[in-house]
């Protein structure tokens, strides 16, 4: 998924302050110039992240404030639109293979749960606007289901175990699924 680089010291100039990094993540997003560049400050605790577009920029923004309302995010730090750049907390990630993986899982469906009984969270898509459901007949074409802001590409690298909270990162296809599509 990513190509990773971990280098001694990476110096990246960010408003005039220098951020040291230790490690640089690249998106594996097809042309280079669709790359997401991530620079990790494992010292101070921060991932700066340099976008190449100001629509990658603009759809993390989004992505990220709509997903907050519902779960716990990474606090932001710092935002330079002009620069299509943010710079965000880095959390201590606890192993997931380190952690009582069945606690782990009640946990995110409690999350997904609580989640799906807000009503504010729910969008009613038409069966011809999802992707093919093998449990919808062809006369339920039209139906109504109801969908729910999910995080799109949940895996064990997109969210942080943190004692007992999960934090989740790399929204960049969050959007209305059927509930428990991540799960």
């Amino acid at each position: 998924k990513y190509f990773v680089a971990c280098l001694d010291k990476v110096s990246v100039q960010n408003d005039g302050n220098m951020f040291q990094a230790t490690a640089v993540y690249f998106s594996n997003a097809g042309k280079d110039s669709d790359r997401v560049i991530k620079f990790f400050d494992y010292e101070k605790a921060l991932v700066l992240t340099k976008c190449q577009h100001k629509w990658q920029y603009d759809d993390y923004m989004k992505n990220r404030n709509e997903y907050s309302k519902y779960f716990k995010v990474p606090d932001l730090v710092e935002v330079n639109e002009e620069d299509l750049r943010y710079v965000e907390a880095l959390l201590k990630k606890q192993s997931f293979y380190d952690v009582d993986k069945h606690s782990v899982y009640i946990k995110l469906a409690k999350i997904y749960s609580d989640h799906f009984s807000s009503a504010d969270s729910v969008d009613m898509l038409c069966c011809n606007e999802l992707p093919p459901l093998s449990f919808v007949e062809e006369a339920d074409k039209g139906a109504m289901i109801p969908c729910y802001l999910q995080h799109g590409d949940l895996s064990i690298d997109n969210f942080l175990c943190e004692q007992e909270e999960l934090t989740f990162i790399d929204f960049e296809h969050q959007g209305y699924y059927t509930p428990y599509y991540d799960l």
